[in-house]
């Protein structure tokens, strides 16, 4: 509880520094928490995660790019998906969209900026897509087959979401045959099934409503190909 009080204690007042744009107390005061937490060896918290952030964002306006971009993959690493790892990803977007040269970045670190981007939707979708596609060209990158091949079903997932809420639907039924047909066997978060159900439907929803030979013959071949392969 002792813990809680002072995470938040420490998120609102870096928030208000940001806000002020008093980025050198930010950073005053960020040394001093990530100081006293490591005195205790105690690891952070959603609301010290979040403060992190904040930490960051003073250290990427006073130019220190790489050391905001260390604590913000560090803090989406140990997330787990909550809040603060929402806010570390759209931090990493922001780092990546500066940078003339985005594929000298890691994968994982691509893969945080278009998560950071789809999370924000709207306008953001077209950036999120982006990144993924600059994701798919780094893959090359992971030695391990297995994440390799994830993170490629991941990036075709959400590539086809996100085309699929800006209205593309074509572009949306691609993305999900394409996940679909390239990583059939990556069933980690249920991946395989996923894009397969998402290709059929959005292939199905198009037909219904265009009445498109072209589109029929699209989506017969889409279920003759899930027959082929279950």
């Amino acid at each position: 509880a002792i813990q809680g009080l002072v995470e938040l204690a420490y998120f609102r007042l870096l928030e208000f520094l940001n806000e002020e744009k008093r980025f050198e107390e930010t950073l005053r005061y960020g040394a001093e928490m990530e100081s006293r937490f490591s005195k205790m060896s105690l690891p952070f918290k959603k609301l010290g995660r979040a403060a992190r952030v904040e930490l960051a964002e003073a250290r990427l306006s006073g130019g220190d790019m790489s050391g905001a971009l260390a604590i913000a993959t560090n803090v989406v690493d140990t997330a787990g998906g909550d809040a603060s790892g929402v806010l570390a990803n759209r931090l990493v977007a922001e780092i990546i969209a500066a940078t003339p040269d985005k594929t000298q970045f890691k994968p994982e670190i691509i893969r945080s900026a278009a998560k950071g981007a789809y999370s924000q939707g709207k306008e953001k979708r077209q950036d999120a897509i982006r990144y993924f596609q600059i994701l798919q060209q780094v893959l090359p990158q992971i030695a391990d087959a297995a994440q390799r091949k994830y993170f490629e079903a991941d990036a075709w997932y959400y590539m086809g979401r996100a085309y699929y809420f800006m209205g593309r639907r074509l572009e949306a039924a691609y993305c999900f045959g394409e996940g679909t047909k390239r990583c059939k066997d990556v069933d980690k978060d249920d991946l395989n099934q996923n894009l397969a159900k998402f290709w059929r439907a959005t292939l199905s929803d198009l037909s219904k409503e265009t009445r498109s030979k072209e589109v029929a013959r699209v989506l017969a071949n889409a279920n003759d190909w899930m027959i082929a392969n279950p």
